[in-house]
């Protein structure tokens, strides 16, 4: 596919690859309650002329299984006129009632979206900014029956055109925010007072990263959602690189923490690395 896509599942989902092309990859999710569905990331030809070879294969693929079916990708199309703005250019009404004659010929939902109303935008300066809403979820409705809590986040990117979207299924129920438990770590050993200088610095510093990248966001969307200058384009680049290095930062420390490469030290550590194992 011409875009990105990154997926990662949980353990518990078994995902078969059912098929796949240059603008869509088709697979079949099982979970361990024997529930099976579809998930299908889809993106539409850009050009005018070849858009009815999307709408086709996207027809095929919705009557090719009776299975719940959710489709997200880039569509290149928009289902209403204020999901595009432009001072220049006006998305002809032919265009979107087309593409809503597929959805509805699907009987296909959008769910909606939370964040900013915009997934792509052109990146030319005022007054030559182009933004639509060409990015969605399309399901079936028998995949929203499955998933009632379904919801779509359009979400910051800072090497891309395209917003990225974060879909959360929602069909188990939140548990809710788990406390923090303080855990010991091997290269804590070498301090007499480990534990006050680890929660310290903690605090300090890993605290600060997820409060800077937190800010950096709001500041790189803000600019975005503006008007497009010289300047403002200087400022997202700066701005993209400080939240990739931060990203980083922050990918380090919860990758520590998913798969530790403990040293070994002998016996008396026997009970400790009981007590401790991730």
């Amino acid at each position: 596919m011409r875009e990105d896509v990154k997926e990662v599942w949980p353990r518990h989902l078994n995902v078969t690859i059912r098929s796949f092309s240059s603008h869509h990859i088709e697979v079949v999710v099982e979970e361990d309650d024997q529930n099976l569905w579809r998930f299908v990331g889809f993106y539409g030809h850009h050009e005018v002329r070849f858009q009815r070879h999307s709408s086709e294969l996207l027809k095929f693929i919705n009557n090719n299984s009776d299975l719940p079916t959710s489709f997200l990708g880039d569509f290149n199309k928009v289902l209403d006129v204020g999901e595009h703005s432009s001072c220049r250019r006006v998305r002809p009404w032919w265009k979107i009632n087309n593409f809503k004659r597929v959805v509805a010929h699907c009987e296909l939902i959008d769910i909606g979206f939370s964040g900013y109303p915009f997934t792509w935008c052109n990146n030319f300066f005022s007054p030559y900014t182009t933004r639509a809403r060409l990015d969605r979820c399309l399901v079936g409705k028998n995949w929203k029956v499955l998933f009632p809590e379904a919801s779509i986040s359009h979400l910051t990117s800072t090497h891309s055109d395209h917003l990225a979207l974060l879909l959360k299924c929602g069909k188990k129920q939140d548990l809710g925010i788990k406390k923090w438990r303080f855990r010991f770590e091997d290269g804590w050993c070498l301090y007499k007072e480990s534990k006050e200088m680890v929660e310290k610095w903690k605090r300090n510093c890993l605290g600060n990263v997820q409060k800077s990248l937190k800010e950096k966001h709001h500041q790189f969307d803000a600019l975005q959602q503006g008007l497009i200058t010289n300047d403002s384009n200087k400022e997202s680049m700066g701005l993209a690189k400080q939240i990739d290095r931060l990203r980083e930062t922050n990918d380090i420390y919860w990758q520590q923490r998913s798969r530790v490469e403990w040293r070994v030290k002998g016996d008396r550590n026997t009970g400790y690395f009981h007590a401790v194992a991730v």
